[in-house]
């Protein structure tokens, strides 16, 4: 027996017209959602979610959407420029400060 759900429907419509060329697959079990495939950038991870959230209200949904791997680097950096005199004035050690 195939039962056709509407919302799934409008949901599958709805992310094609959207995000055409996208491998976006919708499923449900019982009144849960579930989203998987992959898709292309972060942008269209965060906008695919918001439009299951929007279309199914309160229904609960479980998102296996793969989203694209980012190079990012974090670095914290810290530059201080202190004149000869003032840090002779001062009486600072450089040699027994430690930064981490």
């Amino acid at each position: 027996m195939l039962v056709v759900d509407q919302i799934l429907k409008e949901l599958h419509s709805r992310i094609a017209t959207e995000f055409p060329g996208s491998q976006v697959h919708l499923s449900k079990i019982g009144d849960t959602y579930i989203i998987s495939g992959e898709v292309s950038t972060e942008e269209a991870y965060d906008r695919i979610n918001q439009v299951v959230a929007n279309v199914h209200g309160n229904e609960k949904t479980i998102n296996k959407l793969q989203k694209p791997l980012t190079n990012q680097i974090n670095v914290k950096l810290s530059v201080i420029e202190v004149h000869r005199r003032l840090k002779e004035k001062l009486g600072i050690n450089w040699k027994r400060i430690t930064v981490l």
